[in-house]
C-alpha cells in the first residue's frame, strides 16, 4: 500500500468517525431539548446540570480524549435511578 493509499484510508476513518460523532450529538441535542420541554420545574436543576455534564463529555470526545469511565458512571447512575421509580 503506497503512502496516498495509506493516507486516503485515514482521511475516510476520520470523515466517517466525525461523521458518527456529528450524529451523535444531533440526537443528544435533540433528547436533552426534549426533557427540558417535559420536565417538571423541580427537574429543570438538575436536567440543566447533567446538560453541562454531557455536553463537557461531547467536547472532551472531540478533542479526542478517552471519556469511557465518565460514560459508564453516567449510565450506570442512570439504570440506578431507572430502577428507583
Amino acid at each position: 500500500m503506497s503512502i496516498q493509499e495509506s493516507l486516503d484510508n485515514l482521511r475516510s476513518t476520520v470523515d466517517q468517525a466525525n461523521a458518527m460523532i456529528q450524529a451523535t450529538e444531533n440526537t443528544i441535542n435533540t433528547t436533552m431539548d426534549a426533557l427540558m420541554k417535559n420536565a417538571k420545574p423541580e427537574e429543570l436543576l438538575g436536567i440543566q446540570n447533567n446538560v453541562k455534564t454531557i455536553k463537557n463529555l461531547m467536547n472532551k470526545a472531540k478533542r479526542g480524549e478517552n471519556i469511557d469511565a465518565e460514560v459508564n458512571a453516567i449510565a450506570k447512575t442512570i439504570n440506578n435511578g431507572s430502577r428507583n421509580k
